[in-house]
């Protein structure tokens, strides 16, 4: 899997999410923890964290466009 179909894919399962378990950046570490040993994919960083910053970046993109 690319990194873009896995980003992809995160973006996915993570949506699928009802929306009260993806609130908070707690949500998305601990999403991303389990995330990461079902994704494989090539990365120079930890996949976890890699994972971790989309779910983040996209709770915030969410939270903004919320306001």
């Amino acid at each position: 899997m690319t990194k873009d179909e896995a980003f992809r894919e995160a973006l996915r399962r993570w949506h699928q999410l009802p929306e009260e378990e993806r609130q908070t950046i707690t949500h998305a570490q601990v999403f991303a923890a389990g995330l990461a040993e079902q994704l494989d994919f090539r990365t120079m960083g930890n996949e976890r964290k890699v994972i971790e910053a989309w779910l983040v970046r996209d709770l915030a993109q969410t939270r903004q466009a919320a306001e």
